[in-house]
């Protein structure tokens, strides 16, 4: 598959897993929605080789912290770090204070 329908792909692979459905992007502007419609979480997906840089994760919180912000759902984020013949490496992030608060 070509990387520029790769994210696509991810996103709906992400949102099978959740048991979700993905927003598609005519559907959202930046901010304003999810990239995942999940009724317990506000879920964005970031995808490949750069997935887990800081900046991404920041980017990626940001979103879902706005978008749960107008619906009360959890926000989290789900990073797919990915390279050319490696298998994919996800990973679930969700913010520091909110998990002490919810779950400790």
């Amino acid at each position: 598959m070509r990387s520029r329908g790769r994210w696509k792909q991810v996103e709906r692979e992400i949102a099978a897993d959740f048991g979700g459905r993905r927003v598609p992007v005519s559907g959202r502007q930046r901010g304003d929605a999810p990239d995942i419609d999940h009724p317990l979480y506000s879920i964005e997906v970031k995808a490949g080789a750069t997935a887990l840089s800081a900046t991404k994760i920041r980017q990626a919180q940001d979103q879902a912290q706005a978008s749960a912000a107008k619906d009360g759902k959890l926000p989290i984020s789900v990073h797919v770090l990915s390279r050319q013949g490696v298998p994919a490496f996800k990973v679930v992030v969700i913010d520091y204070d909110l998990f002490i608060k919810e779950w400790v």
